[in-house]
């Protein structure tokens, strides 16, 4: 177990440990504790995930059914899993919520998000979506080689042309109204984890200048920055975006 603070947080995330994963999903839910500079501890032995979570056919004993981490658990007997329904809940509580007349199109931009983390897992696990990258990593060369030069783009384009359409200027801005919401801090996580996964392709994608930017500009925010430089802050797996 990890600890952001000396006495035990309140909150407590559970993911698996970097024996099993880099970032991963984990990196969403501990990017909106560390924006909003909330302790909050983490949970990483399988032997403790396993029994909380629905499985080979046994029911887990989380407090609210879930089918898999990540899972954050709370105050008031808060027990989350999934990771948009997590990043919302956190930036409603936490202030990083949009208007309520954009609060639809937040969520339409962040299961995008989560697609394109899917897509761009997939295709590491080209013959087998559950099984280890060192089991197809001749089939996945092809498959990453197709996607990269590719569906990547497509999703990246698209970003760029959400984050245009809320900042028709070009200038500083966000992805939804004028403000940061949990959506800008789950887009920076998986941009930078595209640019980590594919650095030429995302360097030499040169219809994305305002994301880029974008990206940069979330990384030198105080939060951000100092989470880089902490002993939290977890490598990338340097496969499957993870």
């Amino acid at each position: 177990m990890l600890n952001h603070d000396e006495t035990k947080p309140d909150w407590t995330l559970y993911y698996w440990g970097l024996a099993s994963t880099g970032k991963g999903r984990g990196e969403y839910a501990r990017l909106m504790f560390e924006i909003a500079k909330v302790p909050y501890s983490e949970v990483n032995d399988p032997n403790t995930i396993l029994p909380l979570v629905d499985t080979g056919g046994k029911t887990g004993s989380a407090s609210f059914p879930a089918f898999a981490v990540p899972m954050i658990t709370g105050p008031k007997g808060v027990c989350i899993s999934q990771t948009v329904a997590i990043c919302s809940f956190l930036g409603k509580l936490f202030g990083f919520y949009p208007e309520p007349e954009l609060e639809f199109q937040a969520l339409q931009i962040a299961l995008s998000i989560q697609d394109f983390h899917t897509d761009g897992r997939a295709c590491f696990h080209p013959k087998e979506l559950y099984a280890s990258y060192f089991t197809q990593i001749e089939e996945a060369k092809v498959a990453v080689e197709k996607f990269s030069k590719g569906r990547l783009h497509h999703w990246l384009n698209h970003f760029e042309h959400h984050y245009l359409n809320n900042n028709p200027s070009g200038g500083a801005g966000f992805f939804v109204g004028t403000r940061l919401t949990y959506v800008d801090v789950m887009m920076y996580h998986v941009l930078t984890a595209a640019a980590s996964q594919f650095p030429e392709a995302w360097g030499g994608n040169n219809a994305i200048p305002h994301i880029k930017a974008f990206r940069e500009r979330m990384e030198a925010l105080p939060a951000i920055a100092e989470f880089i430089q902490s002993e939290r802050y977890r490598p990338f797996e340097g496969n499957s975006m993870m």
